[in-house]
């Protein structure tokens, strides 16, 4: 492996279509104000002046770890840079997993686009288009041996090269199909109604955040956002395509979603898990939630913010194959979702100082795979630190029922938390490739002082992400409008709405016969009412209505 010495990562761009103002980086860290004074940057809700925000998160970023054959550990991971980096801007080198400087000042960018654009370009047969559209990077440099294919488009005559001009887009799922494949995988490869796309690697140079050994690893990442007016107004997305650059196998592997989720003001949080929804989260240890010590707090309303492990990796990767156009040619299996739930604690502050930040890489690969800083397992009880009983995952109680084990319940001090979700053991194949999916929900309670009602509202929430996820993330759609035809005769008008098969989702088998499941109603499996425990969650066609203006 050549290893280059490429400039460290200076684009970003804000993800704000819906009621979440937020940013991400080119080198895979997002959420903070790097640029500007180091403050928090997730912004719920959203608002034009950042100086009279709230933000629900400071920090978040994407870990990977294992060990290559002869057990040296190998580790990727960013959080404020404060010591260094560990991620680059663009695509490696599929031949000798190089990375250039001059492709890493290039990729030095966050690429945008939007559902609306590409609705609009497709339905005016390629007219319409916009410089988003027209600048997708949708092909490596085959040149430098990049991969051919790069953000996922839709080619239109299937020559693997992305062009405007003959009707290629950016991949939305335009037809609102969503299809799954034979391992049930979504085909749709781009989503939501605000789309930013970047391509990061770890082989630019030498790992300064970590002091970790480079992996090989090219990361094609997309953060997207919709517009609703419901919970998934107040959500964000993710989803990381990883390849495994490397000629190396890499054992013991982890995938792991780091979070520094401040809640308004910093120091009054706690953390815990819910194993079942694969859902981290955090939420205010009181029902106060300050503004001090120059950070903006939530007063009396402190709402609870999750992050929900979609698709972690697949427990057996694929053949060994460098398959650059970009199709999954892993064995069919099943994904790892959250194996690991574990946290930190900042540097300062009454705690063990094996409990707080991270500074070499082992210690990035111990909190990844639940032991902390001097290699002591995660135990159950208490803080987690210094029992007796290994504890897979950490605070996987419910604090609103105040059953199982909880920060609350343990009666914790309240602090500056660091939470991971980590998904593994696995192995890591050469050539492997595979994608890293999470969502970020929000809730908020309308009551003064609910802090654990607000964790109560994130978990149906979440709820509504994980279905929207299942369903490819598509949106209930509404049935489109009828062709209208006017006959004019003496003194009257005659309407005649109708459908076109194959062409109006209104027109199936039957002419108005639109039906859709809407993944926004949820099941109550806890509720005796017929009418919750088992709804009617199909939306359908019941007539129009003609309006005279």
């Amino acid at each position: 492996r050549v290893m280059a010495n490429c400039s460290a990562p200076k684009a970003s761009k804000e993800l704000w279509l819906n009621n979440v103002r937020t940013i991400v980086y080119s080198g895979g860290d997002m959420w903070w104000d790097l640029n500007g004074n180091n403050q928090a940057y997730y912004y719920i809700p959203a608002v034009q002046n950042r100086n009279t925000g709230v933000s629900s998160s400071f920090a978040g970023s994407a870990w990977i770890g294992g060990l290559d054959a002869g057990g040296q550990l190998k580790v990727a991971a960013m959080t404020y840079r404060q010591n260094g980096i560990d991620f680059w801007p663009g695509p490696l080198d599929t031949i000798n997993t190089s990375a250039d400087p001059a492709v890493c000042a290039k990729y030095d960018q966050i690429y945008q686009v939007s559902r609306s654009e590409v609705d609009n370009f497709v339905a005016s047969n390629g007219k319409d288009i916009t410089p988003n559209i027209l600048n997708w990077p949708g092909n490596g440099d085959v040149s430098k041996n990049q991969g051919r294919r790069l953000a996922p488009f839709v080619d239109i005559n299937n020559d693997y090269f992305y062009d405007p001009a003959t009707g290629d887009y950016p991949a939305y799922d335009v037809e609102n199909k969503a299809e799954k494949d034979v391992l049930g995988f979504c085909k749709t490869k781009l989503f939501g109604d605000q789309t930013l796309f970047w391509v990061f690697n770890d082989n630019g140079g030498i790992h300064t955040e970590t002091q970790g050994v480079p992996i090989g690893l090219e990361v094609r990442a997309q953060a997207f956002a919709f517009k609703t007016n419901d919970e998934i107004n107040n959500m964000t997305f993710y989803s990381y395509e990883v390849f495994n650059r490397s000629s190396f196998q890499l054992n013991s592997t982890y995938f792991t979603l780091w979070t520094d989720a401040d809640l308004g003001y910093f120091l009054d949080d706690y953390v815990g898990c819910d194993v079942k929804r694969g859902l981290g989260y955090i939420y205010n240890a009181d029902p106060f939630d300050e503004t001090a010590q120059g950070t903006n707090g939530y007063q009396d309303y402190p709402p609870a913010l999750g992050c929900d492990f979609f698709k972690g990796p697949l427990a057996d990767f694929g053949d060994g194959v460098n398959n650059d156009q970009d199709s999954l040619t892993d064995e069919p299996g099943e994904t790892i979702q959250m194996s690991r739930f574990t946290y930190y604690n900042n540097n300062y502050g009454a705690f063990p100082p094996q409990t707080t930040n991270p500074s070499i890489a082992i210690h990035y690969y111990n909190y990844m795979t639940g032991f902390w800083k001097d290699s002591s397992p995660f135990t159950s009880g208490g803080n987690a630190y210094g029992g007796s009983q290994p504890a897979t995952y950490v605070y996987d109680g419910d604090p609103v029922t105040g059953s199982g084990w909880t920060e609350r319940g343990s009666g914790n001090v309240p602090g500056d938390r660091r939470f991971l979700q980590s998904a593994g053991p696995f192995t890591l194949k050469p050539g492997a490739v595979n994608e890293l999916t999470f969502g970020m929900p929000w809730a908020q309670s309308p009551s003064k002082g609910g802090n654990l009602q607000s964790l109560q509202l994130l978990y149906s929430a979440d709820d509504k992400a994980q279905a929207l996820f299942d369903n490819c993330f598509k949106l209930l759609d509404g049935p489109e409008a009828p062709n209208m035809t006017i006959q004019e005769l003496n003194n009257e008008l005659i309407f005649y709405l109708s459908n076109e098969k194959g062409k109006s989702n209104n027109y199936k088998q039957f002419n108005n016969d639109y039906a859709e499941v809407d993944i926004s109603i949820i099941s109550d499996k806890t509720s005796t009412v017929a009418a919750l425990n088992n709804p009617d969650k199909v939306y359908r066609f019941e007539g129009y209505i003609v309006y005279l203006v």
